[in-house]
């Protein structure tokens, strides 16, 4: 699912360019018909078989469901925890990596293409997600996650010019790689009555993150440069990833200790 909604961006990515050449308006109206079909499709969805239970009130839930993630289920609150971190990490850069390209005295009309490799990066590495973990193991794999986080980020913060955005496809990798693993970590620890719940509680968490820090992480670009700001991201997340990567790696091997 993750690399086929990856290709997906990719060809919008290239396409769009041609079709804002043709029409500016002309990729929002097929927006709208890409939105329609979404919505018909999802009136063919049926509900899976799942455990049920009747809620004294939603907010009650929504709050047991916050205490279990948090503070009760020591693996799920690291496993959460760290897939914000690394998503934060992933995410900073689709928005400065453009003016950064620009910074950089980048093509403009490299721009589509640019972000069509992106999107393919992340399929590809999402598609052998799986078989990496496998070869890896868990220790190495998030090693690999903290190592291409750091290493994006002070390649951008230090090369810049042309093809300093090259680095950007190392934390496009790591996205991919990180995403179907980091998923199936949190489901396994969450019971299918309130999975959906609690993954839109990560969701949040990660969204809440974003808005309390990517202005500043903006207002910084603005005032020192964008090249400048990847090297502060790196020192900052040289400081929150390996805690966090060894927490969830420990809690881990006390779960296979305990079997």
């Amino acid at each position: 699912m993750k690399g086929f909604g990856q290709i997906g961006e990719a060809c919008g990515a290239i396409f769009s360019g041609l079709l804002y050449t043709t029409a500016p308006l002309l990729p929002f109206f097929i927006q709208i018909a890409v939105w329609v079909l979404a919505l018909l499709l999802t009136r063919t969805f049926t509900e899976p078989d799942r455990q049920t239970s009747v809620p004294k009130s939603h907010i009650v839930e929504a709050l047991q469901s916050t205490r279990y993630a948090l503070v009760e289920n020591r693996r799920l609150r690291y496993t959460l925890i760290l897939n914000i971190i690394l998503g934060l990490a992933s995410f900073y850069p689709v928005w400065l990596v453009q003016p950064y390209m620009q910074d950089g005295g980048v093509p403009v009309e490299w721009f589509g293409p640019i972000w069509a490799v992106a999107n393919l990066s992340v399929t590809l590495a999402a598609l052998a997600s799986h078989r990496t973990h496998l070869r890896l193991g868990d220790k190495s794999i998030i090693l690999l996650f903290v190592l291409l986080s750091l290493g994006g980020y002070l390649g951008l913060g230090l090369v810049g010019g042309v093809w300093g955005f090259l680095y950007y496809y190392l934390l496009t990798c790591m996205r991919g790689l990180r995403g179907p693993m980091m998923l199936n970590y949190a489901q396994r620890e969450i019971s299918s009555s309130n999975r959906a719940g609690i993954l839109s509680l990560q969701s949040l968490l990660f969204r809440l993150g974003f808005v309390c820090t990517g202005p500043l992480v903006g207002k910084l670009a603005d005032r020192v440069g964008v090249q400048l700001t990847f090297l502060f991201l790196c020192g900052a997340f040289a400081l929150a990833l390996p805690p966090v990567a060894w927490l969830f790696v420990r809690c881990l091997a006390s779960e296979r200790g305990s079997r």
